[in-house]
């Protein structure tokens, strides 16, 4: 089943054997831990949203997915520029607040791996985010070092690093008592929160729904 679903995945471009060995290994470890079918092919949506992927953003994206279900949060992904994954996660906080921050995963870049924790701010619409850039073909260097476990645990570190970062900001984190049956849209969110994410959330549940009615 797992291997089905990996095969779904978009192919990679003008990869290296080892950066689609790599991805191949992370996608299966990832879904080992992960167990449940509804999350394996959640996650096989959120990286194939990703045009002309390079390897390394989603590798990234692939081994902290786990992470974000464990504290609970949510996860919003549209394509963006080739080969990078633009992940808007967050959570509805107190009086019903969406808040939330963006992680910016560069899958060909190798430069500003020392800024990662610097995040530049922008402003759309009159709303200011904080975007965390993530170079990962330098940060991985999958190319140098393909060991999946030392590939998770740095993408796992970086993360929880970004977390805490979040929290000095006045963001509440923490983790949630279990995530074994969770996904990212089955979280409990009033109706009053965020509307337009939380539309697209459920067209893309309902778009997963289709899928995994039509592999049965």
């Amino acid at each position: 089943m797992i291997l089905r679903i990996f095969r779904q995945l978009k192919p990679l471009e003008n990869a290296s054997q080892e950066m689609q060995k790599a991805r191949e290994e992370i996608f299966k470890q990832i879904a080992l831990e992960l167990k449940l079918q509804e999350q394996i092919e959640e996650l096989r949506m959120l990286l194939d949203t990703c045009i002309a992927p390079a390897g390394p953003e989603q590798i990234f994206a692939a081994t902290i997915y786990p992470m974000i279900l464990r504290f609970n949060l949510l996860a919003y992904i549209e394509p963006s520029e080739p080969h990078r994954i633009e992940i808007e996660i967050g959570y509805i906080g107190h009086m019903d607040e969406y808040y939330y921050w963006i992680v910016e995963v560069d899958g060909m870049s190798r430069d500003g791996v020392e800024q990662m924790l610097q995040p530049r701010q922008r402003n759309e619409e009159d709303v200011i985010s904080i975007v965390y850039r993530i170079p990962a073909a330098g940060y991985l260097d999958v190319e140098n070092d393909s060991s999946v476990l030392n590939l998770i645990l740095k993408s796992r570190h970086l993360f929880l690093n970004i977390l805490e970062d979040v929290k000095r900001r006045g963001y509440v984190i923490a983790p949630a008592k279990s995530h074994l049956g969770a996904t990212l849209w089955n979280r409990r969110t009033s109706e009053n929160a965020y509307q337009i994410r939380l539309i697209q959330h459920r067209k893309r549940r309902e778009k997963l729904e289709r899928e995994l009615r039509r592999a049965r």
